[in-house]
This record gives C-alpha cells, sequence and structure tokens, in this order.
C-alpha cells in the first residue's frame, strides 16, 4: 500500500471516530434537554389546570354558601313559592346552575327553580349520605334522578338564626362546565393534539378525559395503582412509563384545594408518547449525521490531495535514484521547495555532478562506490526523518481540526438552545400575564353588570367588594407584564395606584386625604397578590366604615422593612375606629377573615388591631432570602 494511501486510511478513522462520538454526546445531551423541557412543559399545564378546576369548585362553594345563608331560604317563616322565587332570582344570577332545590330533613323536596318532583321524597343514595353525616358541603358527580342527566351536586345544610339546621340547599350544574374549562386551559398552554388528559377521583374514577370519551365517569383509570402510589408521599411527580405498548412522559399533580374548599382528592394525569416527543431531537440526530457524512467525504479528499503533495517530490527522489543505480547521469529534478525535501533534492543533484567529474579509474570508482553508499545512507535517513515530521504534522493538524470543530458546534448548539429558551419563556410569561388581567377585567365587568341586575344593597356591596379584589389582582398581572422583570412587582406603585382607584370608586376624594410612604420594596407574584387582596380589603373597609357621611379625614398607608428580615405593612385611619367587642381573630367579616386567611396561611404573617384616635392595622411578614437579595440590589444601582 503506497504511502499516500495510508495516511489518508489513518486520517479518515481518526476522523470518522471523534465525529461518532461527538454525535452521541450530542444527541444524548439533546435528549436529555428536550425531555426536561417537556417535563416543566407538561407540569405547568397541569397545575394550571388544576388551579382552574380548585377555583371553578371553590366559586361553587361561596355561591352555595350565600344562597344557604340568604335571608329568605334560611327562615322558617319562608312559604315554598317565596323561597323557589327566591331560587329563581340566584340561579338567573348565576347563570351556571340547571337547577337549585330546597329540602327537608326528611329528604322531601320543598321547593325547586324547575317545579319537579314538589313533595318527593329523594332516595337515600349518592350525596344524601355525607348530608346525614352533617358535613358542611358535599359534592358529588352522578345521574340526577330528576332531570335524567349527569350533573354536579353541590349541598350545603340551611341554618334558621339559632344556628339550627332544618333543611339542605343542593344546586347542579352541567359537567359540560367543568370540561370546558380543562379543554380551554389546555388549549391555551400547549397546541399538542397527541397530549393526552385525564382527571380522576380519589378512588380512581374518570372525571374527565380528552380521549376517552365514552370512559367518562363510567371506566377507572387503568393505571391508577401507578398514580397513587406515585402521588403517595408528594404533591406532583414526572417520569416515564409504559402504557399499552407505548412509552410515555407523564406528569401527575394532586388536588391542593383554593382559601377555604379545601379540595376532593382529585388527581391530574398529563402525557405525551416518547414517539411524539423525542421526534425533534431525532430528526436533528439525522441532519447531524448527513452533514457529518458530507464534511468526512470533503476531509478525506483534502487529505488525500495533502498526502500526494508530501509525497510527489519524495517519489521522484526515489526514481531518480533507480536511474542513477542503472548507470544513467542526465538527470534534472524539478523540486524548488524550501524544506528539508528541498535540502535532500539540492543534496542529491550536487551528488550527481560530483559523480559526472570523477574519473572512472578503480581507486575514484572505489571512492564514488563509497560516496555513492554514504549518500544513500544519508538519504534514507533524511526520508525517515522527513516521514516522521510528516506523520507528527499532520497528526497535529488533524488533532487541532477536530478540536475546533467541536468547539463550534458546541458553542452553535449552546447559544441557540439558550436563545430558544430565554424567547420561549419570555414570551410564555407576558402571554400568561397578559392573558390572567384580561380575564380578570372580564370578570370584573360581569360583576358590575350583575351588579346593575339587583336591587339588593347587600348584594350590590357585595358585588363591589368582589370586583375590588379582583381588580386588585389585575392590577399586580399588569404591572408584571408591562415592566421589563417578570417576575417582581413594585409595591410602592402598587399601592399608589390601588389607594387612588378605591377612593375613585367610592368617590371620597374631595373628603379623604391619603398619606402614602415611599417604598422601594419589590416582591415576586406568589408574595405580592396576597399582599394586594390585604391592603384592597383593609382601605376599602377604611372608607366604608371609618367616617360618616361627608366627613373629613386622612388615612396613612405604609409599606417598610423593620428589624433586617421583617416587612411591615400598616393601614391607619382617624375616623371613628373599630368597636371594641370586634376581635380580629374571631369575626365573622367576610372581609377581615379574608385579611387573616391571607396574612396567616399565604404570607405567614401576624395580624394587629392598634385602637388610638382611629384604627391602625398592621401586617408583619418575614423576608424570603431571594427578596432579601433582590431589595440589597435595588439599594445598591440607587
Amino acid at each position: 500500500m503506497k504511502f499516500a494511501t495510508k495516511l489518508t486510511v489513518t486520517m479518515s478513522g481518526i476522523l470518522i471516530f471523534f465525529a461518532a462520538i461527538v454525535s452521541y454526546v450530542v444527541y444524548k445531551s439533546s435528549i436529555e434537554n428536550l425531555e426536561n423541557q417537556i417535563k416543566g412543559r407538561q407540569t405547568d399545564t397541569a397545575q394550571h389546570i388544576m388551579d382552574k378546576v380548585d377555583r371553578m369548585l371553590f366559586e361553587r362553594f361561596a355561591d352555595i354558601k350565600a344562597i344557604a345563608s340568604d335571608p329568605i331560604v334560611s327562615s322558617r317563616d319562608s312559604t315554598p313559592r317565596q323561597i323557589r322565587e327566591r331560587l329563581s332570582e340566584f340561579r338567573n344570577h348565576f347563570k351556571t346552575y340547571i337547577s337549585l332545590s330546597l329540602f327537608d330533613l326528611n329528604r322531601v323536596r320543598i321547593a325547586d327553580t324547575s317545579g319537579l318532583s314538589i313533595g318527593v321524597q329523594h332516595q337515600l343514595e349518592g350525596y344524601w349520605k355525607d348530608v346525614l353525616k352533617e358535613k358542611d358541603f358535599i359534592m358529588d358527580v352522578s345521574m340526577s334522578a330528576s332531570l335524567r342527566r349527569t350533573v354536579f351536586h353541590f349541598a350545603f345544610p340551611v341554618k334558621d338564626k339559632s344556628g339550627e339546621t332544618f333543611g339542605t340547599v343542593v344546586t347542579r350544574m352541567p359537567v359540560s362546565k367543568l370540561y370546558y374549562v380543562i379543554r380551554e386551559i389546555g388549549r391555551i398552554q400547549t397546541e399538542s393534539k397527541e397530549l393526552q388528559t385525564d382527571l380522576i377521583d380519589k378512588d380512581g374514577l374518570l372525571l374527565y378525559s380528552n380521549y376517552n370519551r365514552k370512559g367518562i365517569l363510567k371506566d377507572n383509570l387503568s393505571d391508577w395503582q401507578i398514580v397513587r402510589n406515585s402521588l403517595a408521599s408528594q404533591e406532583i411527580s414526572t417520569g416515564r412509563f409504559t402504557h399499552g405498548g407505548i412509552e410515555d412522559i407523564y406528569v401527575f399533580v394532586h388536588e391542593q384545594g383554593y382559601l377555604d374548599f379545601k379540595g376532593n382528592d382529585w388527581s391530574l394525569l398529563v402525557r405525551v408518547p416518547i414517539k411524539i416527543a423525542f421526534a425533534p431531537a431525532v430528526k436533528l440526530r439525522n441532519t447531524m449525521f448527513s452533514i457529518l457524512v458530507a464534511m468526512l467525504v470533503f476531509i478525506v479528499l483534502i487529505l488525500l490531495l495533502l498526502s500526494r503533495t508530501l509525497t510527489k517530490p519524495i517519489i521522484k527522489l526515489r526514481d531518480a535514484t533507480i536511474r542513477i543505480g542503472k548507470g544513467d547521469r542526465n538527470i534534472k529534478l524539478d523540486i524548488n521547495t524550501k524544506d528539508e525535501i528541498g535540502e535532500l533534492a539540492n543534496s542529491f543533484i550536487q551528488m550527481n555532478n560530483n559523480l559526472l567529474e570523477t574519473t572512472v579509474s578503480r581507486n575514484e570508482l572505489i571512492e564514488e562506490i563509497s560516496e555513492r553508499k554514504q549518500v544513500e545512507e544519508e538519504l534514507k535517513v533524511l526520508n525517515e526523518s522527513l516521514e516522521r515530521r510528516v506523520d507528527e504534522r499532520t497528526k497535529k493538524l488533524v488533532e487541532k481540526s477536530e478540536k475546533l470543530m467541536s468547539e463550534i458546534v458546541k458553542r452553535e448548539q449552546v447559544e441557540e438552545q439558550i436563545k430558544a429558551s430565554l424567547k420561549e419563556k419570555e414570551v410564555l410569561l407576558n402571554e400568561v400575564h397578559h392573558r390572567v388581567k384580561n380575564n380578570l377585567q372580564i370578570i370584573s365587568s360581569l360583576l358590575d353588570m350583575g351588579s346593575m341586575q339587583t336591587h339588593n344593597q347587600e348584594v350590590i356591596d357585595l358585588i363591589i367588594d368582589c370586583r375590588n379584589r379582583i381588580n386588585s389582582i389585575a392590577l399586580v398581572h399588569s404591572q408584571l407584564y408591562k415592566n421589563e422583570r417578570l417576575n417582581q412587582i413594585d409595591m410602592g406603585k402598587h399601592i399608589q395606584e390601588l389607594s387612588k382607584r378605591l377612593l375613585q370608586i367610592y368617590e371620597m376624594e374631595k373628603t379623604i386625604t391619603l398619606d402614602i410612604k415611599p417604598t422601594d420594596i419589590s416582591l415576586p407574584i406568589t408574595r405580592a397578590v396576597p399582599c394586594a387582596l390585604a391592603l384592597n380589603e383593609l382601605i376599602s373597609n377604611t372608607l366604608k366604615h371609618a367616617y360618616k357621611d361627608g366627613q373629613k379625614g386622612k388615612i396613612d398607608i405604609s409599606m417598610q422593612r423593620s428589624d433586617g428580615d421583617t416587612f411591615s405593612i400598616k393601614v391607619k385611619d382617624d375616623g371613628i375606629g373599630i368597636p371594641e367587642e370586634i376581635d380580629i381573630d374571631k369575626t365573622n367579616s367576610l372581609g377581615l377573615s379574608l385579611v387573616r386567611n391571607l396574612v396567616l396561611r399565604q404570607l405567614s404573617g401576624k395580624l394587629y388591631i392598634r385602637r388610638n384616635r382611629g384604627t391602625e392595622i398592621v401586617i408583619e411578614f418575614k423576608a424570603l432570602k431571594g427578596e432579601i437579595r433582590h431589595e440589597q440590589s435595588n439599594v445598591s444601582r440607587r
């Protein structure tokens, strides 16, 4: 085998070996990164769906609680006709329920918005078993005997003024409401048609499935044992498992409830087949393989040309040596290189010239033979030396080329992944906050429309309070998608906007003065939303109750940092003050109860009330490590 061929084959083998290793490492890395991204997106989707379901069920809990405590419904003196008319008003107001009914303790239907089965005793089955156990709130998915369709049953005890239970309110909501919420959230969060979603109850019954419609409310999830074992000690679980011969990437999320609603112990399963999930990585692998093959072919051609260029002068020297050995002295070498091969060629030419000048005498012939042997030995040494140098230089060149190619490929891949990931996260966060803000504004508008359809001042006040709470949350999300930082809320700016908006809503700009102390505190959304809701309740209560009609006053609002790692929120007025008999830890006021729950449960803080020439309410909670670092960075930049 020729030297050029050996050199080409050796270098090609080395390149193929390293290219195979690089391709394998890149492919495995792409698979791992893609799987982590898929699990992250599936987890976000599952958590968002479950949170939306909990919020919807919490609204139904709040609705039926309000219905059960209505003066007409909870009065023993109300006639069935009055109760039916009042229940019809609630049904027309909420526009969510198919029908509403009132039963006595013997399960006899007293009133119903649809007028069905009046005076008929309901069978002791389904949710009535939990009603007899005197549970406060019961929810059940089953076939309605009167409506003859599958619905959600929500039941709540009705108590008179003395607190004695004398009946049960039952509302019925179509299951399509739940399915609509899950489908809409799933459509917003992901566009993948291969994403499979299952909602199951605590016994494994299939409540919703986007691919097994016939099994809804009939079949148990085939993988329920895997789900139960996976969620035995954690709220969220991810991994792989084989289902029906197909390996899937799955995410399990367990229901956590919302505020006073503790949940129903439901679970959500979101999964996608690995074949579909890893299709981009397989495509990338095939593309890289094609590129590497083309590059290897090109490099082999370059090596072949280079090796022939290096060995061509050596071949000329070999042929010239053969001709001299045969007695031919008229030799000319066309070798003009300035390296060791050029020096060898010059020496060879000089040797030939010397041979021409020698005599044919015996002594000269012996001397010529001796010199020729010496030259041949030198030529051999030079050839060996040249071959070693060529091998060494070629090896170094190949190593540097491989290293450079590897670094270029890795850097380009890392840069593209980072850019794509950052862009995707930024767009997703902006879109989520924008949609949340728009949805909250729609809910606020719906509440405004609802308040115009009733003349009951208590209902109107309740709607206004609910609207203000929603607006305070919408204000947080509005700041998020407008800010450059998508994970921090400027609390100073938020307090200014919230206070002025509430002052305008209650039309007290001319009588009440706001003294808001500036603050540079910023909080993440998980801490900002509870603070915003608590501030909304405190300022609203102050504007509604602290001053008589037309009375002028001043409200001091501040949020400061005290004791190193503690945040303090203060709302102080100079009004008539909260009565001494009101205990903030035991009050039944919805607003103060909401503030207490937000502070104690979500902020893990403390709530104080001070009565001195008015009322001062103080909220204190610990700052998290991330909040401390962010505040310090804000101070250093200023």
